[in-house]
């Protein structure tokens, strides 16, 4: 950000860090709310579509990245974005990852 778009050292700290901070947050703690609220865990079906959706949306997010040439609130809210998904992600497939090992047996 600091080369590509010419942001301050400063500005590009403070927001990497709460990027960092607050999507993989929030999107850990939606992904797994919802998941276990409205689809009743992550061994159900149903909860590889709702990851598919997001993994599409991710790549959504990635999309505009190579053409932000100026604007880095633009860049870093698709980064936020980026990371929010991938946060939302983790705790289920880890889930389902964990319940196929003990399924096996």
């Amino acid at each position: 950000m600091k080369v590509a778009l010419g942001a301050d050292q400063d500005v590009v700290v403070i927001l990497v860090g709460l990027t960092v901070i607050s999507a993989t947050t929030v999107g850990a703690l939606t992904g797994g709310l919802l998941t276990t609220k409205f689809l009743g865990s992550y061994t159900n079906k149903k909860s590889v579509y709702v990851c598919l959706v997001m993994l599409a949306l991710l790549s959504g997010a990635c999309l505009p990245l190579s053409y932000i040439e100026t604007n880095y609130y633009a860049f870093i809210g698709c980064v936020w974005l980026i990371m929010y998904f991938h946060g939302f992600i983790e705790p289920i497939f880890t889930g389902m990852l964990l319940n196929s090992v003990g399924a096996d047996q």
